[in-house]
């Protein structure tokens, strides 16, 4: 029998300065240290970071965006606003 797995992090929205519902999943992790920001390449989405994530949530909070049209975020043809506002410091990245 399959071993199931629970879903560790938590789909959610914000919404850009130009209107735009932009995605990104948010994984657990203690709020007394920076989160990790999972930043993907061009033709890609938050998911192609699920393994990573999955290594270090718990330990970290981790941040994985979908750019504008990718994964779960809408599109526009307006200048891309990247990142949502943080109540956190300076976050790590990788992408």
């Amino acid at each position: 029998m399959a071993k199931q797995q629970t879903q560790r992090w938590t789909d959610k929205f914000w919404t850009s300065r130009d209107g735009l519902k932009l995605h990104y999943r948010d994984y657990d992790g203690p709020a007394d240290r920076p989160p990790l920001l999972m930043l993907h390449g061009l033709t890609r989405n938050s998911r192609d970071f699920e393994d990573l994530a999955e290594r270090y949530a718990g330990d970290w909070r981790v941040i994985a965006v979908d750019f504008r049209g990718r994964g779960g975020a809408l599109t526009t043809r307006t200048p891309p606003t990247i990142i949502p506002r943080l109540r956190h410091g300076h976050p790590a990245a990788a992408g």
